[in-house]
């Protein structure tokens, strides 16, 4: 008969561990602001053979303040206190990647959908589904921008002839196209580093189209005038410079100021 799990409050407050930030970016000390631990008993033929203890902690970053949920598991034959366990015994919650940062500028509400979900499956362990967004993410900038008909490669090269990307950026993108078709129609588990590599350049992608834009550009950082050289004016004045404002000239007998009234005058 299998006993129930029990229980108890944690012994774990105050205590203070290591962790990636979610909004440092870093890792940072984390202090335990409450816990409750989950004690599972293995049974074997009725008689208790161990036990696997899980800790519930609410962990708050003592640079940034964040509060993270942290879960921790060991069996009874470990101590935590006095080993180093390895990472799949931890899990925290947002989910993270150490040195990934989610972009926070604006996007599209589509592409903002679908470029959340894909970053959430990264930093959750799950590579085909992060595959597979990565590509749906590309799918998604295309039709936004103008390229709605054809396959992905045709939509890339679209791109291209708008002037959206550049051809050494549509390169890249057609590798982001093999690994999403072999994520998507193969069912196939990428490796870490190629979704790391994919997913930095799905963020070029977006910084290049929606972050590094010329209206963006145009309307928050206007072109200074500068001050006109005497060399500059004197360029305007023969013909060969810019063309100046066109002045007109004052009526013959009239000054370009109005006469001062004569101290006689009422």
């Amino acid at each position: 008969m299998d006993k129930p799990n029990t229980f108890a409050k944690g012994t774990c407050d105050g205590r203070k561990h290591r962790l990636q930030c979610i909004s440092c970016d870093n890792i940072t000390l984390h202090t335990v602001q409450a816990s409750m631990t989950d004690t599972e008993h293995v049974m074997e033929k009725g008689v208790e053979i161990g036990s696997i203890d899980t800790d519930h902690e609410l962990v708050q970053c003592d640079g940034c303040q964040t509060i993270s949920y942290r879960e921790f598991w060991c069996t009874s034959n470990e101590d935590p206190e006095y080993h180093e366990l390895p990472p799949e015994r931890q899990r925290l919650f947002p989910p993270r990647l150490e040195g990934r940062r989610r972009i926070m500028f604006k996007l599209p509400d589509e592409v903002e959908a679908i470029y959340a979900e894909t970053y959430w499956a990264l930093c959750s362990g799950s590579p085909i589904l992060a595959g597979m967004g990565i590509r749906a993410t590309l799918e998604t900038v295309c039709r936004k921008k103008g390229a709605k008909t054809g396959k992905l490669v045709k939509k890339i090269e679209k791109l291209v002839d708008l002037g959206v990307l550049s051809k050494n950026d549509a390169k890249a993108l057609h590798r982001l196209r093999d690994l999403g078709n072999e994520a998507a129609h193969k069912v196939k588990q990428l490796d870490s580093v190629s979704l790391g590599v994919a997913m930095n350049v799905v963020e070029h992608l977006l910084r290049q189209v929606y972050y590094v834009d010329g209206a963006v550009v145009r309307k928050h950082l206007p072109r200074k005038r500068w001050p006109t050289s005497k060399a500059g004016a004197a360029k305007r004045k023969a013909g060969k410079g810019p063309a100046s404002l066109p002045t007109t000239s004052p009526p013959r007998g009239q000054t370009s100021t109005p006469a001062r009234p004569s101290q006689g005058a009422p």
